[in-house]
């Protein structure tokens, strides 16, 4: 079973800014709520991690590996994250465009593959699963990089 998510979102700061909110794997993970007991590897692109899913009364805990796939400073960050016992693997790009000199637009796509037995019975599950991923990392990479804008703009005056 395959899903593919999107979203955008303007970001009242510059592609600086938002790209120091999600420029390596670390600050992905951090702004990651449903991975939990995170732990980075030396290299600092590869980390191990609990998830907790729930969906109703069932409650889940899987462990996953999440690996930062490719990084183009102020324009592109990919990771993947795989989940053995679920046969899941999920690809994340973001993409950042500067729309003027103080606002960003920042794109994401998401693609998760599933392999597992009971994949299309728990289609409900993954899908929120995920939307509430998105939604969440975005909203918290544009909350803190606006809020770095106007700490910036309050110091500068």
């Amino acid at each position: 079973m395959e899903l593919s998510f999107e979203r955008n979102a303007r970001v009242l700061a510059p592609v600086a800014m938002v790209w120091a909110e999600m420029d390596s794997l670390q600050a992905f993970l951090a702004k990651s709520p449903q991975l939990r007991n995170a732990v980075s590897h030396s290299d600092g692109t590869r980390a191990t991690f609990t998830a907790k899913l729930a969906w109703g009364p069932l409650k889940y805990e899987v462990d996953g590996t999440a690996a930062a796939e490719e990084a183009v400073p102020n324009q592109l960050f990919v990771y993947s994250i795989s989940a053995a016992s679920l046969g899941a693997r999920y690809v994340g790009h973001s993409t950042l465009a500067q729309a003027s000199p103080m606002e960003t637009t920042l794109d994401y796509v998401g693609h998760l593959d599933l392999n597992h037995r009971m994949a299309t019975r728990m289609r409900g599950l993954f899908h929120e699963v995920i939307e509430e991923h998105i939604h969440g990392f975005i909203g918290r990479v544009k909350a803190r990089a606006e809020q770095r804008r106007l700490a910036d703009e309050r110091l500068l005056k």
